[in-house]
């Protein structure tokens, strides 16, 4: 298997048209097959659904075709056993971050995503070498949560089943009995309940072993894989992945064991990795859209570093409209809501967005959405506490053009006094996280302490 790297807003291309490119960072080629692969899943995907254009643009000029990577990180490996893993986009100190800084921090950006399998990769396991394929990475993840399984024991549950049997035992079906036994009455057709490991969950773990079995390309873990399989063989086949995986959903807390290896196994059986498109022409897609990502890895650093103020993520206490019906109406969802532990202090909204802006550009409001800004307004406006403004905080990814604080925003001055503050903060990816949280939360408007790698 063959790995290729790239970044965000890439470009892919077909060695059969670019034959002498290049490559980088954000250029690669891919065998002609596997480029055919993947732009037939991407059109594919958009016959289903338009979101796959944050993830893809299209081109084509002169007869050749080029892939754009956007907004969505992960990987796509193909039928032909090619893989494209797409990385972050990261500046730090105004640089280009190399493709390995940007591995190792997307690993540790998708290792945060609440409700999902890749909370729970042991930080070890992200410390992999620079060559290592990630598909690979996430497939070892599995292997561990199931042999841990394993050696708890699997689980059996009562099961009813019907039968043609050569004794009674059970529940005797008479019509069916009549209709299939009245030429031979030492057979009884009986409902029975079954202790048995044929169940929904151990059905899908099998699915998922036998799949990856089929997709790696490590030694080990297709030695691991096969083990498994081995264990797992007095399972019948899937009956359906979503029907089994309903059922599970509805099993008793006995099968909480279960749930890490489930997870893992919806993933590699549905694409449950944030990828909203599918498509028939790839092995695997593991597609991750990056606004989702950044926004939980900072909410992640905010929770660890932030000692002066209780950090809650997705604060949702309040309502755009206070009452219709006697209800709230249009709940407000700030990313990150830090409440001072001291009640004469302001509290804090931020929210962060994975946007490049650019601080030259003040005649162009520096590349910062109208749509952004009204968003925080209506945030100042709902969280004023104790007639104390809170402070509003816009972070966004630091660039080339984006390594200091912007001059504070001033949505309203009233009597000459300056109310409801924004400060838009760029955000260092690679250099320590702690000092530039309490930057942003102890020094407010003041000149930023400088980070420290």
């Amino acid at each position: 298997m063959s790995v290729h790297r790239i970044k965000e807003y890439g470009r892919i291309r077909s060695v059969t048209d670019f034959p002498d490119l290049r490559e980088s960072d954000t250029d690669i080629c891919i065998p002609g097959r596997s480029f055919e692969s993947i732009w037939n899943y991407i059109l594919e995907s958009q016959a289903k659904d338009k979101e796959i254009e944050k993830a893809f643009k299209l081109s084509q000029r002169n007869g050749k075709r080029i892939i754009h990577t956007q907004n969505y990180v992960g990987l796509i490996e193909t039928t032909e056993k090619e893989t494209v893993e797409i990385y972050p986009k990261i500046f730090s100190s105004g640089v280009d971050a190399s493709i390995e800084d940007c591995k190792n921090i997307f690993l540790k950006m998708i290792a945060t995503l609440r409700k999902s399998p890749f909370i729970n990769m042991q930080q070890a396991s992200l410390e992999v070498r620079d060559n290592f394929p990630i598909l690979e990475l996430f497939i070892g993840s599995f292997i561990a949560e199931v042999e841990q399984l394993v050696l708890k024991g699997i689980k059996r549950d009562y099961i009813k089943t019907e039968r043609n049997s050569g004794f009674l035992k059970g529940q005797l079906l008479f019509s069916k009995n009549l209709t299939i036994n009245h030429t031979d009455q030492s057979k009884f057709y009986v409902r029975m309940t079954d202790y048995q490991t044929d169940i929904p969950q151990n059905r899908i773990l099998r699915a998922a072993i036998n799949k990856l079995e089929g997709i790696t390309s490590s030694s080990s873990h297709r030695r691991r894989l096969s083990r498994l399989s081995g264990i797992f063989d007095m399972t019948g086949p899937i009956k359906g992945i979503k029907e089994d995986l309903d059922k599970c959903a509805s099993q008793s807390r006995l099968f909480i064991a279960y749930e890490r290896s489930l997870e893992w196994a919806s993933v590699f059986l549905l694409g449950k990795s944030f990828t909203t498109f599918s498509g028939k022409q790839i092995n695997q897609a593991m597609l991750f859209p990056m606004e989702i990502l950044f926004e939980s890895y900072i909410a992640y650093l905010f929770k660890k570093h932030a000692t002066s103020h209780i950090i809650h993520t997705q604060h949702r206490k309040l309502f755009m409209v206070d009452k219709h019906k006697e209800r709230g109406k249009f709940a407000l969802k700030p990313d990150l809501y830090a409440e001072p532990t001291d009640d004469g202090e302001p509290s804090y909204v931020l929210d962060t967005k994975w946007k490049i802006i650019d601080e030259n550009l003040e005649n162009k409001n520096y590349l910062i959405s109208q749509a952004d800004m009204y968003q925080l307004y209506a945030y100042g406006r709902k969280y004023i506490k104790a007639e104390i403004d809170p402070k509003l905080i816009l972070i966004y990814p630091a660039s080339r053009n984006f390594s200091r604080q912007l001059e504070p925003f001033i949505y309203e001055t009233r009597n000459g006094q300056d109310h409801l503050e924004l400060i838009a903060f760029p955000f260092d990816l690679k250099f320590n996280h702690q000092l530039q949280i309490e930057n942003i939360l102890l020094q407010i408007g003041k000149e930023p302490a400088v980070a420290e790698s």
